[in-house]
């Protein structure tokens, strides 16, 4: 079984919209948000927090955010959840 660590970038932003496995999200989000430093990592992470149909992976990567952006956390969600439309549609 690969380890979220050995993915590539571009395979992290397609497990974070990993259809079959909540899991898989949470932990592409979460290695996405620590051990990355591509800027577009955050748009992917929002988008996630914004457009996952389960409410347990938004739960976990809103709290993965609000440790990385504090309190602007919510101004930033406003922004970027303003169209109301994914970074990539459709989102999963």
């Amino acid at each position: 079984m690969t380890k979220i660590s050995d993915l590539s970038y571009e395979i992290l932003l397609k497990e974070i919209r990993c259809e079959i496995n909540a899991q898989h999200r949470i932990e592409a989000a979460k290695f996405l948000l620590d051990n990355s430093d591509n800027s577009e990592r955050m748009a992917f992470l929002i988008n996630c927090l914004l457009f996952d149909p389960q409410p347990e992976v938004r739960t976990k990567v809103k709290a993965l955010l609000f440790e990385f952006y504090g309190n602007e956390l919510e101004a930033i969600l406003k922004v970027e959840g303003m169209d109301g439309t994914p970074i990539e549609n459709p989102w999963m």
